[in-house]
């Protein structure tokens, strides 16, 4: 289907969920207390209760029904844009000659970085002066905005094949992968970096009860990924040509499992602040590598 049109639907759909979150930001207290809300919340409330005190759960506010919303709405807001990163990802080759698509893989890539260095930094400070619901119309602002530009962009239509849909047409993804073993070994270590990275999603629990820390201070750690990887990115690219990059591949892995671990035991601002800088650099050599692969 259309890749321009099914990311500007999503876009507008997150963008909408943007704009609940920043009403039920601004009044949790008119939030009606709907079954499904106190469901939510009950079922919530079991879980949180597997991991602490039922006790803690309680004061925690676990019963009040904005608390379901936000779960919900961020559940729908990512199912949306979920829906639409593969759209996202495959954009590109449908906009560029072929032969400048390797370049356009790298200004993506960058400016994917340097966009989430940039957008936490500026919400923590929004937060801090302006508080949550600014954060949430901002983003369906400019979600909205995407929308309208995207559709002055030239989108070359893909070239269709039909094919029957099929039990093997749909695992022909996999199949490409398994036979391709660089590929194959490249997405693997990936998906061990990131199941050693999960930590990183619970940073406003870190900033705020071990590292104690304000919006500010939060939105620097979630920066600091995306400085070091930027700066890897950089320096990789004035460097010479990776002589053993399947070595550097395995390396960048283990030192990215290395920092977040320190960053798991750290009680230390500036030490936490350091080690997720240092995962980013690993992971911007990770992405690095990738880039040459797409260029071959």
């Amino acid at each position: 289907m259309n890749r321009r049109r099914l990311i500007q639907v999503t876009l507008g759909g997150s963008a909408l969920v943007s704009v609940l979150l920043a009403v039920v930001s601004a009044w949790p207290e008119r939030v009606p207390a709907w079954a499904v809300l106190r469901w939510f919340d009950a079922g919530l409330l079991r879980v949180a209760s597997l991991g602490t005190g039922a006790g803690a759960v309680n004061a925690a506010g676990f019963e009040r029904p904005a608390l379901a919303a936000v779960f919900i709405l961020l559940l729908l807001d990512q199912t949306i844009r979920t829906l639409g990163t593969p759209a996202r990802a495959s954009i590109v080759p449908l906009l560029l000659p072929r032969e400048r698509i390797a370049d356009a893989i790298t200004w993506n890539s960058s400016s994917f970085e340097l966009t989430s260095m940039l957008g936490p930094t500026i919400a923590g400070f929004l937060i801090a002066w302006l508080g949550f619901s600014a954060v949430y119309l901002l983003d369906a602002v400019t979600a909205f905005a995407m929308v309208g530009l995207l559709q002055g962009i030239t989108y070359r239509e893909p070239e269709q094949k039909p094919e029957p849909r099929t039990w093997r047409t749909l695992g022909a993804g996999a199949s490409f992968i398994w036979r391709n073993k660089e590929i194959l070994a490249a997405s693997g270590l990936d998906l061990f970096a990131v199941l050693l990275g999960g930590a990183v999603a619970l940073l406003p629990v870190y900033a705020d009860r071990i590292l104690h820390v304000g919006p500010i201070g939060l939105s620097w750690l979630r920066a600091a990924p995306s400085i070091g990887a930027v700066l890897m990115a950089m320096w990789l690219t004035h460097s010479r040509p990776m002589r053993r990059p399947g070595a550097t591949m395995l390396w960048a892995v283990g030192g990215f499992g290395v920092v977040i671990t320190i960053f798991g035991l750290s009680h230390w601002y500036w030490l936490s602040f350091a080690m997720l800088f240092l995962s980013g650099c690993q992971l911007g050599r990770l992405g690095r590598l990738h880039e040459l692969k797409a260029r071959e």
